[in-house]
C-alpha cells in the first residue's frame, strides 16, 4: 500500500496537472476564443439532446404505446425524437466540418507565434541540455494539438456529466434502488478501468526503448543519408540483428504485462455482466409486478447504461487530463524560461578595438574549461587568423564573441565597454558570420543570401554578393538565376548544391550583410584548393576596410593574415605574424611544416 506521504505527493501531482490543463484552456481562450465557446456548446447540445432522446422521449414513447393511444400520437413522439436527434447531430457535423478545423488552425498560429518568438530568444546553452531540448521540440510540435485535445476532452466530459445527471434523475423518479446498484457497479468498473489505464501506460513506457530502437533501424534502412553505407559491407545485418532484439524485447514486455491486463479485463467484464444481470432481472420483476410502466422499463434500461458509460468516460477522461497536464507542464516551462543572455542598454559604437581580457569559459555540465585565461586585442581593419588543432577552443571563442554564450570569468570589451552592457541585437548585427556548420534553407538562392524576405530592389545586392563569393559561374548555369529554389524539400524543380557551392552561398550572406567585422569559421573547408585561393583573394579584396577574423585548418590561408593566434587546449599559446611565428619555431611552425608540401607549389 502507498504511504500517506506518497498519496499526498500523488494528489499534489494530479492537482498540478489540473492547473496545467487550466492554463492550456486559458491559451485556447486567448488565441481562439470561438473554438473554446463553440466546442463547449457542442458538448452541451450533445448532452441535452442525448438525454432527451435516450431517456425522456423513450419513456414517453413506450408509455403511449402501452396506453394504446392513437398512431398519430405515437408518430408525433417519433418525429420529435428524430428532430431532437437531428438537431444535435446537425450542429456537430456543421461545426466539425465547416468551422472547427479553421478555428484550430487559428489556435495553432497564435500559439506557434509565441513559441517561435521564445525559441528565437533561447540561449544556445539550452541546446546543450537534452531534457530541455526534448521538451522544447515537444512544445513546438504538439502544444497546440494537446491544447485542442484538452478542450475536446472537456467537451466529452461535459456531455457525459449532462447525460449521467439526466439518467440519475430519471432513475430516482422510477426506483432509487437502481440508482444505488448502478452507482456501485459504475464505481467498481471505473476503478478497474483506471487501474487498466495505469498499467497500460507502464507497458507503453517499458516498450518505448525497444520501439525507439526498431524505429532507428527503420530510419537507417530507408533514409537516403544512410543509403551508401547500408549498401557497402554488412551494416544491414547488424541493423537487422538489433531490430530482432527490439522485437524480442517488445514481446517480453507484452507477455509480462499481458497477464495482468487480462485479469483486469476479465474483472471489468465480470463487473459489467453482474450489473447487467442484476439490474435487468430487477427491472423485469418491477415491470411484471406493475410497479413500473413499459416506458419506465425502457427508459430505465437506457438510463442504467447511460449512467454506467457516463461514469466510465468521466473516469477515463480524468486519467487523460492527468496525462495532458504532464505534457502541458513542458509547454509552461518552455514559455516561462528567461534567457540568461540578455541585452544591455548602451548603444553599440563603431568597433575600433575588440579585447578579450582573462576570459575563461566552461560549457554547462563540462568537467574542464574550454577556454582558459584568454587575453588579446584586435584593432579595426586587422585580418586575424585563429588556428589550432580540433578541440583547441577556436569555435568556442567565436561563440563568445557573438554573445551566443557569456564568459564564465573575465570580459570581452568593445572600445573598452563590456559587450554585456551593449544592446544585444545591434551588437550581433555588426558581424557578418559564416559558421562551419552553416545551413541552407529550403528557399530561393536570393532568399538564402539575404536570409530575410527578398524583394526585387535587392537583386543587384544579391548578385554582387554571389559574385564576391565566386558563385557566378554556377549561377550562370541555372535557368532561373537567383530565383532558383534550393533543395527539393518543397519543390521538385529545386537544386541540390554540392558542399562547396552551398558554402559559397553562405559566404555570400556575409557580403550581402555588409557588417563591420567578417567572421569566417572554416570558410573554405568544403572547397577545392583553387576555389579556396580565389575565395581568400576575394575576401581580402572586398574587406580591405573591415576587420576579418577567420578560423582555418589550412595554413596557406594564414599567410594572408596580419596576425595569427595559435590555440592549444583552450589556451592562447602564440600570437604574431606568419614570419614571426615561423621564427619562434613553436607549435604554429610545427603545424605549418606538416602541411608545407601542400602549399609550396
Amino acid at each position: 500500500m502507498k504511504s500517506k506521504k506518497e498519496n499526498r505527493k500523488s494528489a499534489g501531482e494530479q492537482w498540478q496537472s489540473m492547473k496545467n490543463c487550466a492554463f492550456m484552456v486559458g491559451q485556447v481562450a486567448k488565441y481562439s476564443p470561438s473554438f473554446f465557446v463553440l466546442t463547449m456548446l457542442e458538448g452541451i447540445i450533445s448532452g441535452v439532446t442525448g438525454a432527451l432522446v435516450n431517456t425522456v422521449l423513450i419513456k414517453v414513447l413506450f408509455d403511449r404505446l402501452e396506453l394504446g393511444v392513437s398512431f398519430a400520437s405515437v408518430a408525433l413522439v417519433i418525429i420529435v425524437t428524430a428532430a431532437v436527434h437531428f438537431t444535435g447531430n446537425a450542429y456537430s457535423f456543421f461545426y466539425g466540418w465547416a468551422i472547427k478545423q479553421w478555428l484550430r488552425q487559428k489556435l495553432q498560429r497564435g500559439m506557434h507565434k509565441d513559441l517561435f518568438a521564445k525559441a528565437r530568444s533561447l540561449d544556445l546553452s539550452c541546446y546543450d541540455d537534452p531534457v530541455f531540448y526534448n521538451d522544447f521540440v515537444w512544445a513546438i510540435n504538439q502544444a497546440d494539438s494537446r491544447a485542442s485535445n484538452i478542450v475536446d476532452d472537456i467537451r466529452i466530459t461535459m456531455t457525459n456529466l449532462i447525460f449521467s445527471f439526466a439518467s440519475l434523475i430519471l432513475l430516482l423518479t422510477i426506483d432509487p434502488v437502481m440508482v444505488i446498484v448502478s452507482l456501485v457497479f459504475s464505481f467498481i468498473s471505473s476503478r478497474i478501468s483506471l487501474l487498466t489505464n495505469k498499467l497500460s501506460k507502464k507497458r507503453e513506457e517499458a516498450i518505448m526503448p525497444h520501439t525507439r530502437r526498431s524505429d532507428y533501424v527503420a530510419r537507417a534502412l530507408t533514409l537516403p543519408e544512410y543509403a551508401k553505407e547500408t549498401r557497402i559491407g554488412h551494416a544491414p545485418d547488424l541493423l537487422l540483428a538489433k531490430y530482432r532484439e527490439s522485437i524480442d524485447g517488445r514481446k517480453k514486455v507484452t507477455v509480462r504485462f499481458g497477464k495482468k491486463l487480462c485479469v483486469l479485463g476479465s474483472a471489468y467484464e465480470f463487473s459489467r455482466t453482474c450489473s447487467s444481470v442484476i439490474l435487468h432481472v430487477y427491472m423485469a420483476w418491477k415491470l411484471f409486478s406493475g410497479a413500473i410502466t413499459l416506458g419506465g422499463f425502457a427508459a430505465a434500461n437506457n438510463a442504467v447504461w447511460n449512467l454506467y458509460w457516463g461514469f466510465q468516460e468521466i473516469a477515463e477522461n480524468y486519467t487523460k487530463f492527468v496525462n495532458h497536464g504532464l505534457f502541458a507542464e513542458k509547454y509552461r516551462t518552455f514559455l516561462a524560461y528567461e534567457p540568461k543572455i540578455t541585452s544591455g542598454e548602451k548603444p553599440v559604437p563603431v568597433i575600433d578595438t575588440l579585447t578579450f581580457d582573462k576570459v575563461r569559459f566552461r560549457y554547462p555540465g563540462a568537467q574542464s574549461d574550454s577556454l582558459d585565461e584568454i587575453s588579446f586585442s584586435i584593432r579595426r581593419g586587422e585580418k586575424v587568423a585563429i588556428v589550432g588543432y580540433n578541440g583547441a577552443g577556436k569555435t568556442t571563442l567565436i561563440k563568445l564573441l557573438l554573445r551566443l554564450y557569456d564568459p564564465t570569468e573575465g570580459s570581452i570589451r568593445v572600445n573598452g565597454e563590456d559587450i554585456r552592457e551593449l544592446e544585444l541585437q545591434p551588437y550581433r548585427e555588426k558581424y557578418g558570420t559564416v559558421f562551419q556548420d552553416f545551413q541552407i534553407f529550403a528557399s530561393t538562392i536570393a532568399e538564402n543570401v539575404i536570409a530575410d524576405i527578398y524583394t526585387d530592389d535587392l537583386r543587384q545586392k544579391v548578385e554582387q554578393a554571389l559574385e564576391k563569393s565566386t558563385f557566378s559561374d554556377k549561377l550562370a548555369t541555372l535557368e532561373n538565376g537567383i530565383d532558383t529554389p534550393l533543395t527539393r524539400e518543397f519543390d521538385d524543380k529545386g537544386v541540390n548544391l554540392s558542399g562547396g557551392e552551398s558554402q559559397k552561398i553562405a559566404i555570400a550572406r556575409v557580403f550581402a550583410h555588409d557588417g563591420e567585422i567578417i567572421v569566417m569559421d572554416e570558410p573554405s573547408s568544403a572547397l577545392d584548393p583553387i576555389s579556396e585561393y580565389q575565395l581568400n583573394e576575394t575576401i581580402l579584396c572586398h574587406a580591405q576596410d573591415k576587420t576579418v577574423i577567420f578560423i582555418s585548418h589550412r595554413l596557406s590561408t594564414t599567410r594572408m593574415a596580419d596576425r595569427i593566434l595559435m590555440f592549444a587546449n583552450g589556451r592562447l599559446i602564440e600570437d604574431g605574424s606568419h614570419e614571426e611565428l615561423m621564427k619562434l619555431n613553436g607549435k604554429y611552425a610545427e603545424m605549418f611544416r606538416m602541411q608545407a608540401e601542400k602549399y609550396t607549389a
